[in-house]
């Protein structure tokens, strides 16, 4: 989505601009107000544009923030990378050289038969003690009325 807007723009988006117009309704007249796809798109956007303003005024004067500073910049303002190993709003060929090369190491995906076996105990082990807070609950229910 951001190369076809890259194209159509004939220059490179800063990741700023590119999340504000892949996150921003378009309008039926240029009167109405900016309409967000979700809340967390506008205060991400909003937040961003304020931590960009503290960094340019840390800067010298006449320097402007590089897009590695903006990039890491945006990954911290949004609370880092998802689960899924990627950043909100971020494409992920732009966010993959900002990864941990240990990111991942030890996951259930990557784990040996031994290591498989003994999540599949603890996830019983989690079911049977489950089943036994229902109960007792239950049973203080029965007792209390």
């Amino acid at each position: 989505m951001r190369k076809e807007l890259e194209l159509k723009e004939k220059r490179i988006l800063p990741q700023d601009e590119a999340f504000r117009i892949t996150h921003v309704k378009k309008k039926k007249n240029s009167q109405e107000p900016d309409k967000w796809v979700e809340e967390r798109a506008k205060q991400s956007y909003i937040q961003f544009q304020q931590s960009r303003a503290e960094l340019c005024r840390s800067l010298p004067p006449g320097t402007e923030p590089t897009d590695e500073q903006l990039n890491l910049l945006w990954i911290a303002t949004v609370g880092g990378p998802t689960r899924f190993g990627t950043s909100y709003g971020m494409e992920n060929r732009a966010f993959r050289k900002f990864q941990s090369p240990l990111q991942g190491i030890g996951s259930f995906n990557d784990a040996g038969s031994s290591d498989r076996a003994s999540v599949m105990a603890m996830k019983q082990k989690i079911l049977e003690l489950s089943m036994q807070l229902q109960a007792l609950k239950a049973r203080d229910r029965r007792r209390d009325e």
